[in-house]
C-alpha cells in the first residue's frame, strides 16, 4: 500500500492566489487617511421557509450600515448596495473592504469600483477577523432582529430589516463611542 505522507500541504487555496485584490486595511478599520466601507452578505430563512439575503455596507466614519434584501445574491444585488452610499469627495481614498466572495470579485463590482474610484480591499479566505467589522454587526442583526423576531416571509424580513436599520443608524449607534467618554 501507498504511504501518505505527514505534514502540511504546500498548495495554497485557489482564492488566495489569484484574488488580484489586496488588503489595505490590514485589521485597522479607522484610517485617517482614508473613507473606509466595508461590506458584507448575509442570508437566513422566513417561517415560510423563503430564502432572505442582506447585503450591507457599513461607513466606518458616520458608523452607518446601509442595505438591500433580496431572495436572491449577485453581483448586481450588492451594487445597489454600494450606489446607495455618497461616497465622500474629500481628496481622501474611498476603500471598499469585503470578504473574498464571488460577488465581490465580479467583473460587475470590478467596474463598479473603478469607474468611482473606489479601491477594493479585501482580507484572506477563511479568516474572518479580517472582516470583522461587517461580521460584527451581522452578528448583532441576526442576535437583535432575525432570532428574536423571526420573519414570516420576505415581504414581512424587508419591513422588520429596513425598520432595524433605521433605529440601528439613528438610535442605537448614537450611544457614545469610547473615544468620546474621554
Amino acid at each position: 500500500p501507498l504511504k501518505r505522507k505527514k505534514g502540511r500541504r504546500k498548495n495554497k487555496r485557489k482564492a488566495d492566489i489569484d484574488c488580484g485584490y489586496d488588503d489595505h486595511l490590514k485589521r485597522d478599520f479607522v484610517k485617517d487617511t482614508a473613507n473606509v466601507f466595508v461590506g458584507d452578505v448575509t442570508e437566513f430563512y422566513c417561517k415560510d421557509k423563503t430564502k432572505v439575503f442582506v447585503g450591507m455596507v457599513f461607513n466606518v466614519k458616520l458608523r452607518k450600515a446601509f442595505v438591500e434584501i433580496s431572495g436572491k445574491a449577485n453581483a448586481a444585488f450588492v451594487k445597489k448596495v454600494l450606489t446607495k452610499i455618497c461616497w465622500p469627495d474629500n481628496n481622501q481614498e474611498n476603500i471598499f473592504h469585503s470578504d473574498r466572495g464571488t460577488i465581490y470579485r465580479s467583473f460587475v463590482m470590478d467596474d463598479y469600483c473603478q469607474e468611482n474610484n473606489i479601491t477594493q480591499s479585501m482580507g484572506k479566505t477563511g479568516v474572518c477577523w479580517d472582516n470583522a467589522m461587517a461580521e460584527s454587526f451581522f452578528s448583532r442583526f441576526k442576535m437583535e432582529l432575525i432570532h428574536n423576531y423571526e420573519p414570516y416571509d420576505l415581504k414581512d424580513a424587508t419591513t422588520k430589516i429596513l425598520n432595524y436599520i433605521h433605529w440601528y443608524n439613528t438610535t442605537r449607534i448614537s450611544l457614545p463611542r469610547p473615544e468620546q467618554l474621554h
